[in-house]
């Protein structure tokens, strides 16, 4: 499987009102993220200055982004996918070109699936046990914090569980992995991957 990038394009100066134009997109190449930007229909204009692009992998070095935190997290589609999630766009950009193009649905290996949907299970069951501490106590800021995060990390597994073949499962490992450590008395997302994944094989 080719490896994915997660490039970040956007115009300076970054405001906090998100009216700077700036775009988020996953592809093999900077000429494929530009080539999905011409397919959904994005114009880049020379004479409003120059772009910044910044090629990540990893999504804590994305988010540090000028620009970023402000309404973008907030507001973005999935990552670890060959697309363009900011702003987001819920269908698949065309395969690129020199590769034939294939408009059938593509589900994981069973064994993927099986921890894909582990960690969605394991991610419900804890989002359900901060709700309920929440409704008695009111919900503690790093409670807050812990299920925005947990929701980010797993938003975007309904999608790839039917798009796994333009999945980077390093990048997805890696989302799951920043769970784990930010939230260590949390499940641990990348143990129920694994399990489940090892005893589907």
């Amino acid at each position: 499987m080719r490896p994915l990038r997660a490039f970040w394009i956007a115009r300076s100066p970054f405001d906090s009102a998100g009216i700077a134009e700036r775009f988020g997109i996953t592809a093999f190449s900077l000429a494929d993220a530009l080539d999905i930007l011409v397919w959904a229909g994005v114009r880049i204009r020379a004479n409003r200055g120059p772009f910044v692009v910044v090629a990540v992998v990893d999504y804590r070095d994305l988010v540090e982004q000028p620009g970023f935190r402000s309404h973008v997290e907030y507001n973005m589609g999935p990552i670890v996918c060959r697309s363009l999630w900011y702003p987001w766009i819920s269908s698949q950009p065309p395969a690129p070109r020199a590769m034939r193009p294939d408009d059938t649905m593509s589900l994981p290996p069973p064994q993927k699936l099986a921890a894909c949907l582990a960690v969605l299970e394991c991610a419900a069951i804890r989002l359900r046990l901060l709700g309920y501490a929440g409704e008695k106590e009111g919900m503690a800021p790093s409670d807050a914090a812990e299920v925005a995060v947990l929701a980010d990390a797993v938003h975007h597994l309904p999608y790839l569980i039917q798009h796994w073949d333009t999945c980077d499962e390093e990048l997805l490992r890696g989302m799951l992995h920043d769970y784990d450590n930010r939230f260590p008395s949390g499940h641990s997302l990348v143990a129920a991957y694994e399990r489940a994944e090892a005893a589907a094989g």
